[in-house]
């Protein structure tokens, strides 16, 4: 039996991909095409820990697939790295010596409630088989590595560090795909979309109800110019400059809301906190309309400081875009 190497190793996109006879794979699925557009894997430093290891088990087989019990999604849209935009995926087989990855192929997500895609098959790409002992460490280090990375990022002291804030077009493909021009502006943290750290955090343990309701308010109340919803994006703005206060719950300010784009639909807030050189946005909520007690608390560790000028600034320059 024909055995493949198998290593993890830092791509020229930042992150980490799988390394398979002196190739990495994400050159063989996307020959050809521009690689800076081509899905990524969630072993990253910029994305949650939690996305990281999530991945690596499924991998291992300790966690079942992304959309069948051996089935593991490798590579998520790079733009969003939201499931509903497609992945790639492979059949993860995991026997006593050796572990086969076969059957590739482009997969929509299955819970779509639009009519979806058919798998595309890459019969071209292999079956890999790679022996068991190695594999499982060159998962297990990588995971070391990044909890190590994660801890440091993620210390009271660089929590502390301002991260810039940034609002502009982030479309996904999904919506691409089907035409749907609701996206329009999104925050970004770090160069992050907000929409989707936020859904990141909330791990596996949030109840499928609570979770499809989430999975609407994603969207950003500032629209672009044009559009009918001008003026509540314009009062947001306001709010975060805190020259307008948010008549529903005083103090916090509505960041992402749902398909309709009218914030009395319910909304995800946060307490933004203006103190003498920093902006702070913690305590994020999800809420229902009328804005009662919310629906679901993020966790705590949620939070964002960004320096007051560029915060300000880019704030400004988007309600001047109005």
């Amino acid at each position: 039996m024909d055995v493949n190497t198998f290593e993890l190793r830092p791509d020229p996109s930042g992150g980490f991909d799988a390394f398979i006879d002196g190739r990495f794979l994400r050159s063989m699925v996307y020959a050809g095409a521009n690689q800076s557009e081509c899905p990524l894997t969630l072993m990253r430093r910029e994305l949650d820990f939690d996305a990281a290891l999530g991945q690596i088990r499924r991998l291992k087989a300790e966690d079942p697939g992304d959309f069948g019990a051996d089935r593991v999604w490798l590579y998520f849209c790079s733009n969003c790295f939201d499931p509903g935009c497609g992945g790639l995926g492979v059949r993860v087989e995991v026997s006593a010596d050796v572990v086969v990855w076969s059957d590739f192929s482009h997969d929509p997500e299955p819970d779509l409630d639009e009519e979806a895609d058919e798998p595309a098959p890459l019969d071209e790409l292999g079956p890999f088989t790679f022996e068991r002992t190695g594999y499982e460490k060159a998962l297990d280090d990588l995971g070391v590595y990044l909890r190590a990375v994660f801890a440091e990022v993620h210390s009271p002291a660089a929590l502390s560090r301002p991260v810039a804030l940034g609002i502009g077009a982030c479309v996904s493909r999904r919506s691409l795909r089907l035409r749907d021009p609701k996206e329009g502006l999104q925050w970004t943290v770090g160069g992050l979309p907000l929409a989707r750290i936020l859904q990141k955090s909330l791990g596996r343990i949030v109840a499928k109800p609570e979770r499809r309701k989430l999975s609407d308010l994603v969207h950003s109340p500032v629209q672009e110019r044009g559009t009918p919803y001008g003026p509540a994006g314009g009062e947001v703005l306001e709010m975060l400059l805190g020259t307008r206060v948010f008549t529903d719950l005083p103090g916090r300010v509505p960041l992402l809301i749902g398909a309709c784009l009218e914030i009395p639909c319910g909304a995800v807030t946060a307490r933004v906190r203006r103190l003498e050189d920093i902006v702070v946005w913690d305590e994020f909520q999800a809420h229902d309309a009328g804005f009662a007690e919310p629906f679901h608390v993020f966790p705590h560790g949620v939070s964002f400081t960004f320096d007051l000028r560029q915060h300000d600034e880019t704030v400004r320059q988007t309600l001047n875009s109005l």
